[in-house]
């Protein structure tokens, strides 16, 4: 009875290990994806903000600029809620 007690016990150890390694192995695949999801957001609202920071300094309409600044703006807390630091380099 002592043998087949610690066979269980043993197939249950490496079932819950399997499982344990493949619920790791999912997670860090979606971590990954997520990652790279937000990388490619990230660059392109850096690119609509140099688009914008182009068309505001062509812009010589109070309208034009107005409106630009309320993109750069949206663009701007995107990025401060995706945690990246948008403070300016001058």
């Amino acid at each position: 009875m002592g043998e087949e007690k610690r066979n269980k016990v043993v197939a249950a150890v490496v079932v819950n290990a399997v499982l344990l390694v493949f619920i790791i192995v999912a997670v860090l695949i979606a971590q990954i994806v997520q990652i790279s999801i937000l990388k490619r957001r990230k660059a392109a609202l850096l690119d609509e903000l140099y688009q914008l920071e182009q068309q505001y300094e062509e812009s010589t309409d109070l309208l034009d600029r107005l409106e630009t600044d309320q993109k750069y703006l949206e663009i701007i807390q995107q990025l401060v809620g995706m945690g990246v630091d948008v403070t300016p380099k001058n």
